[in-house]
């Protein structure tokens, strides 16, 4: 998948970034560094010797390592609503 340079994040950035938009603490940067290394976060890519994320993948990548999105940051969930009921009257 080809992501605008723009848009990727390198991975001396993606902790702060994580940050804003989870709740709690997020891993440290190795930690992160490791699981891109062993292939365990296949949102990642290796360019040019280093890690980058697309900043459209970060909410995926919190998931990937358990961190919970803060309320705002939640995609919305679009509910379908009932319909009015009409009487049989």
């Amino acid at each position: 998948m080809k992501t605008a340079q723009n848009d990727l994040i390198g991975l001396a950035h993606v902790r702060a970034e994580l940050a804003a938009l989870t709740e709690g603490e997020p891993h440290p940067r190795r930690k992160i560094y490791d699981l891109c290394a062993d292939g365990a976060l296949p949102m990642a890519q290796y360019i040019r010797g280093r890690w980058y994320f697309a900043r459209s993948d970060l909410p995926a990548l919190a998931q990937a390592l358990g961190l919970p999105l803060k309320r705002s940051s939640r995609p919305r969930a679009s509910v379908a609503r009932p319909s009015p009921r009409r009487s049989a009257a």
